[in-house]
């Protein structure tokens, strides 16, 4: 379980995908993408997608290194 005040931050990969889209990332994952900026928490991006889900965006984020922490 991520800890909830943990703040992610875009990658120069995550940036890249923002501006010209490669992956084929799901439109979850891109808005997720596109809505870590570096300053939200965790709990700040939880109410944007279904209770419990944002964990696991944002892991997957990470495991294709578009995020960190």
């Amino acid at each position: 379980m991520l800890d909830e005040n943990l703040v992610f931050h875009k990658t120069e990969a995550g940036a890249r995908e923002i501006a010209s889209p490669s992956r084929g990332l799901s439109p979850k994952l891109r808005r997720a993408l596109i809505l870590v900026d570096g300053a939200k928490a965790v709990t700040d991006l939880a109410p944007m997608f279904r209770p419990g889900e944002v964990e696991a965006i944002l892991v997957d984020l990470q495991s294709q290194g578009l995020v960190s922490l």
